[in-house]
Formats: structure tokens, C-alpha cells, sequence
């Protein structure tokens, strides 16, 4: 039924591009925000992740609204990245979660939106650079990899965050990073996070759906 609703195909569902699918050099498996087997917890609300059981559900709503906002035509690419940014943020129980756009002056990476747990001081606090060093914000943007981590305390995980990452966010235990390319060229990401693992992982009709409101945010940027 979500595949009717949606007009997706079942490659769309299970989260494969086939021949589209980009090249991920350099990005171990486990870190890409791949298919995860969800047990059936009917009974329960949210996951000890925090993250609500009926992601897929508030996702899909979340989807129709910025189709719906989108197809007028005249949607400001802002509006469409502040709600898909309130749309992670609610259907997937995130304690906080920010859009970061790159300054074509200087080069640098600025927190401009950010929603909750201790926002402000947060937003203010993420100024960097993404430079040639290896880590998992280069790699997402190098290789254009929507990147989901649910547990940001593994070995390998460690080795590579930033420095400004680990300053930020020390007590991180599970994130999303959302690379925002237009024509190959970097302009951002979204990233959010939580404060406990989520080792339940992203099953692959909410991928589908985080997918489509991130190819809504790539057509409003490249119309402006």
C-alpha cells in the first residue's frame, strides 16, 4: 500500500538505486543508512532509542505535506529544508537536529537551522571546515552517502569524527548525516542526532521516504 500511495517501485522500497546507486569508496558498510529488520513492537511506543515506533507513518506524512507545499511552484527553498529538518527531527525521535550550509566566501560549514536540545548554543558552535583529513562528514560528501550511525561509541566509528564533532557532541550516541549536493556540488548537510544507540537502524521504507524528502530539497535548491 505505501508503494501505491507513494508511486514507488519496489527497487524504491528496498532501498536499492541499482545502476544510480554512487560509487561509496572509502565508507565501510555498516555505516550507511541501509535496510535494518525491525521487530514487530506494537506494544510500545518508542524504541529505548527513543525513536518512535511509527516512524514510517509520520514520515510518510511528512512526505505528502512538502509534496503538497512543493507543487504549487512556489515554495522557497528554505521552507522546504526547515520542514524536512522539523520532519526528521519529529518522526524520528532526534534530540537535535540542524541544516548545515557552506559559505562560498570562506569555505566554511555553518549550523543555520537548528531544532532541540540546547539549539542555540549548538547552532553557534558548529563553524568548521571539511578538509582534506578523513572523516565521515568528508566521506558523506565526497561520496554523496546518506549516512545513518547507530552506535557512535564503535572503534571504528571513533576514528572518525572531527574534532569539532566530538567537542559538540560527546555524549552522541546515534546520528543521521544527509549530504546536500546540487550538480555534485556540496552546499550542506542535514545532520541530527540522539543521545542513545539505535541499533533498530533505518528499515527500508522509511529510507525510501527520507529519500524523497531529500530529493524535494535538492529541486527547490536547484531552482533557485
Amino acid at each position: 500500500m505505501l508503494a501505491e500511495i507513494m508511486g514507488l517501485s519496489a527497487s524504491d522500497l528496498d532501498g536499492s538505486n541499482g545502476a544510480d546507486e554512487p560509487e561509496l569508496s572509502g565508507i565501510p558498510d555498516e555505516l550507511l543508512m541501509i535496510s535494518a529488520n525491525v521487530a514487530n513492537e506494537k506494544n510500545e511506543e518508542r524504541h529505548p532509542s527513543g525513536k518512535p515506533i511509527q516512524a514510517r507513518d509520520r514520515l510518510l506524512a511528512g512526505v505528502q505535506e512538502i509534496m503538497h507545499l512543493t507543487s504549487s511552484g512556489h515554495a522557497q527553498a528554505n521552507d522546504v529544508m526547515l520542514h524536512m529538518l522539523e520532519t526528521l527531527y519529529s518522526s524520528m525521535g532526534f534530540r537535535f537536529a540542524t541544516i548545515c550550509l557552506k559559505d562560498a566566501k570562506t569555505g566554511e560549514y555553518r549550523s543555520r537551522i537548528s531544532l532541540g536540545d540546547d539549539a542555540a548554543r549548538r547552532r553557534t558552535g558548529m563553524i568548521f571546515t571539511v578538509t582534506g583529513q578523513r572523516d565521515l562528514f568528508k566521506l558523506a560528501m565526497d561520496s554523496d552517502a546518506d549516512l545513518m550511525i547507530s552506535d557512535a561509541t564503535d572503534t571504528k566509528i571513533v576514528e572518525l569524527l572531527p574534532p569539532w564533532h566530538r567537542e559538540l557532541f560527546p555524549d552522541a550516541r546515534s546520528f543521521i548525516v544527509l549530504p546536500i549536493l546540487v550538480q555534485k556540488n556540496p552546499l550542506g548537510f542535514f545532520y541530527a542526532d540522539r543521545s542513545e544507540p539505535a541499533p533498530e537502524g533505518v528499515p527500508s521504507d522509511e529510507t525510501s521516504l527520507i529519500k524523497i524528502l531529500k530529493s524535494q530539497v535538492l529541486t527547490a535548491l536547484g531552482h533557485r
